[in-house]
Order: structure tokens, then C-alpha cells, then sequence
């Protein structure tokens, strides 16, 4: 089963194809997707959340067989989604049929298994990995990168962003810091396209307020590894321009 939040943030990533000759209506699309992380699971949090107007939701694993009347809230109504903390996957596939629509894991603690899963596949990722480990995961089945660390804005957490989001070929989701909302811009500009965010009815409503600010599409981004000019090289040459000045 194709898993709902991934299949919109494809779309997100991709650029808008040309209509042809023909005039149409755009549909108004956020610039970004707003996913609650829910530390909690009742009927009350449910419902603050869905009217934050949110795109998706975590909820908290060890709480969803306590709580079914809660879980049965979002049915239909909004993509839900878990952080995969067992190796029994059988439970996992249990919560697909109770509507569970996507998965995010760790690639050090989650079995090789966990790929085949016929749901929503998200990746979580440590920016301070090797490129070569980075740059792997875009041969994974998986259709999302999430960068691991609910941490503040630095200049160097955004040049992680930077370099991911130029590295991976897959839509980028980022954990954020609930009072993090004047820090989006900053972290879409660098190629995050949704951002996940814990915290009160009033954190997502000012992430939410953020993201309707955002303008259709970024800036043109440089690619990581572009050809830049070697210093090593220029020694050798100007010892090459000497000797074919010598008679």
C-alpha cells in the first residue's frame, strides 16, 4: 500500500510539470509539510493536533494497544506514523491494518527486514556520518530522509542541511525544536521539505503560520562536490610553464 505521506512528499520535491497550451487553476500547495510528533497518546492531544492543521502524525509506539479509541480518531483523517523501537516487525504489520501509514527507523538498530515492510519507509540519519555512508541511503527502498536531532539552529546544523539536501535524491524531513518556528525558512531554503515538531497546539500553530509564508519555490541550489579549483594542482604547473621557458 502506497503510504500517504510519502506519496505527497514526492510531489512536494518534484517540480511542477507545464500544463501545455492549456490555462488551468493551480491548486494552492503548502511549500513544505508540517508532521506533529506526539509524546502522549489521548483523545484531547488528537484533537489539539488535527486542528493545528497538520500533515501528518508520529505517535508514541508503547501507547497505541493502551489506546485504540484514540488511534481510531485519525482514521481517514490524517497520516500516522511511528518511530520503529522493536525487531518484531509482525507488530509492525499488525499496526498497517489498523491504518499505521508509514515507519521511521534507524539503519544501526532496525533489522534488514524492516525494508520489505509494504508502508512508508523513512530513514533516519546522523549528518556527522561519512558522505560515502550518506550518500548510500539513496539506494535504500525507502521514500524519505529524516535527519536525526531535535536540536537548535546553528550556522553548522544548517550546512548539514545544506549538504543533505544536495546529496540525497529523496525528499528531506527534519526534526525541529518546538520554538524553532522563525529558524523554517532557514531549514527549507536548505532543501528541508517537512519538518517534524513536538511541543503545544501553540508551537504547531506558529510552524504552520511560518510555512504559509513560504514562497512557491527556492533558490537554485549548488550542488555538493562541484569541480572546484585545485591548489595542489598549481605548483606542478607553474614548474611545467618554467621548464618550456628554458632554452
Amino acid at each position: 500500500m502506497k503510504s500517504k505521506l510519502v506519496t505527497r512528499l514526492e510531489r512536494l520535491s518534484k517540480p511542477a510539470q507545464p500544463m501545455g497550451f492549456r490555462t488551468a487553476v493551480a491548486e494552492k500547495t503548502s511549500s513544505m509539510l508540517l508532521i506533529a510528533n506526539l509524546t502522549t497518546l489521548d483523545s484531547e492531544a488528537i484533537a489539539a493536533t488535527s486542528r493545528a492543521n497538520v500533515d501528518a502524525v508520529i505517535l508514541p509506539a508503547a501507547e497505541l494497544s493502551k489506546k485504540p479509541e484514540a488511534v481510531a480518531l485519525l482514521k481517514g483523517v490524517i497520516p500516522w506514523g511511528i518511530y520503529l523501537n522493536t525487531s518484531n516487525l509482525e507488530e509492525v504489520k499488525a499496526l498497517q491494518e489498523k491504518g499505521c501509514d508509514f515507519v521511521i527507523f534507524e539503519p544501526s538498530a532496525a533489522p534488514a527486514s524492516a525494508l520489505k515492510l509494504e508502508m512508508g519507509k523513512i530513514v533516519q540519519l546522523d549528518p556527522s556520518l561519512p558522505d560515502g555512508m550518506l550518500r548510500s541511503a539513496n539506494l535504500l527502498p525507502v521514500g524519505d530522509i529524516l535527519v536525526r536531532g531535535n536540536e537548535k539552529m546553528t550556522v553548522q546544523r544548517l550546512m548539514a542541511y545544506y549538504q543533505l539536501g544536495a546529496m540525497m535524491r529523496k525528499p528531506l524531513i527534519a526534526e525541529l525544536p518546538a520554538g524553532a518556528a522563525k529558524d523554517l525558512a532557514a531549514a527549507w531554503e536548505a532543501g528541508v521539505n517537512a519538518a517534524v515538531v513536538g511541543g503545544s497546539r501553540t508551537a504547531l500553530d506558529a510552524f504552520r503560520k511560518e510555512i504559509e509564508g513560504l514562497p512557491a519555490k527556492r533558490a537554485q541550489k549548488r550542488e555538493v562536490g562541484a569541480t572546484l579549483p585545485s591548489l595542489a594542482a598549481e605548483p606542478a604547473q607553474a614548474e611545467d610553464e618554467e621548464e618550456d621557458d628554458e632554452p
